[in-house]
């Protein structure tokens, strides 16, 4: 029960989730701006990079 408390809270991390939202990137082939979007709107405790926003900003237009 132990292992399967760690696997849980590995899965759990940012890193993790950060791979998981690459692997679904490129299985359902969203294009540069839709992972853009995807990396600003994830549900991270931090902030959406600044940078990130002012791109997708850009081509909205």
């Amino acid at each position: 029960m132990d292992s399967l408390r760690k696997v849980y809270q590995q899965s759990q991390t940012d890193g993790f989730k950060r791979q998981v939202r690459e692997l679904k990137n490129k299985a359902y082939g969203y294009n540069e701006m839709e992972q853009m979007v995807r990396e600003c709107t994830a549900n991270d405790e931090r902030e959406p990079n600044e940078m990130l926003m002012k791109e997708i900003a850009k081509g909205t237009f």
